[in-house]
């Protein structure tokens, strides 16, 4: 985003001297902006899924591995299924975000 925002000082300078850059700028900053906005989104997504608040916390660590295996394109990521279910929660979202962050 601080890219974004060095590409609208320059589009900004260039309009005051009239110059006709101005708009591809502008333009530019639009589109650096748009794929700012669509990472934050993901992130946002990845540090609280939707599968963890539907399905719970063992749905979502399986949920976690099968997107990490997918990323790395390797088979490193055992799957485990967890033995009982864990209540849903704060303690939910601290594993969840552990998993990511391992």
């Amino acid at each position: 985003m601080v890219g974004v925002r060095y590409v609208l000082d320059l589009a900004q300078r260039q309009a005051k001297k009239g110059t006709q850059n101005a708009l591809a700028s502008i333009e530019h900053g639009a589109e650096a902006l748009n794929a700012a906005i669509k990472e934050v989104r993901r992130i946002s997504h990845d540090l609280r899924p939707g599968i963890l608040d539907d399905l719970g916390l063992t749905a979502a660590l399986e949920a976690n591995g099968e997107l990490c295996r997918a990323h790395q394109n390797q088979g490193r990521v055992k799957k485990r299924r967890l033995q009982k279910p864990f209540a849903h929660g704060r303690e939910n979202r601290c594993l969840s975000r552990g998993t990511r962050s391992a």
